[in-house]
């Protein structure tokens, strides 16, 4: 049970709470990309929990692109790419039961099914993104991050 004093939540023992709060949404609205440029989404933030991440580009020719992605989470860094069909969301997601790098990250059409997946969370995390093959007419890159940060209250 929690008692509320003012504007501190405290737990039965009269502690301070600590609660997971959503954060907005990083976005990367990137138009037009520079090829091979790294684009900073999210820089390091502490004590995350991440819900979820989305990419897509976008491009006149409607051609496919790859889109390459850079994440440090705990030290450890990972870089992975997705060959990304026109104007299609690619929604990422992490097996963190044997690690985080990007042999163990997978990219999918499906949008998220919360049944199915589970948020990762880390001590440290920063993420940035670039368009790796050659830039469209028109071409955007789109990255979504959601979000939630420890909070003690």
């Amino acid at each position: 049970m929690k008692q509320h004093l003012g504007s501190m939540a405290l737990g039965r023992r009269g502690e301070p709470v600590a609660y997971w709060r959503k954060a907005l949404i990083a976005v990367l609205d990137q138009d037009p990309p520079v090829q091979s440029q790294s684009y900073t989404v999210l820089g390091t933030t502490y004590n995350v929990r991440v819900l979820y991440i989305a990419v897509r580009q976008i491009n006149d020719e409607e051609a496919t692109k790859t889109i390459s992605r850079i994440f440090i989470g705990d030290g450890i860094t990972a870089t992975s790419g997705t060959s990304a069909l026109n104007n299609t969301w690619y929604y990422l997601y992490y097996n963190r039961t044997y690690g985080v790098g990007s042999e163990y990250e997978s990219a999918s059409t499906s949008v998220l099914n919360y049944a199915y997946y589970t948020p990762i969370e880390f001590s440290s995390f920063s993420y940035t993104a670039s368009l790796e093959t050659a830039v469209g007419t028109n071409q955007q890159l789109d990255v979504l991050i959601q979000y939630e940060v420890l909070t003690l209250e």
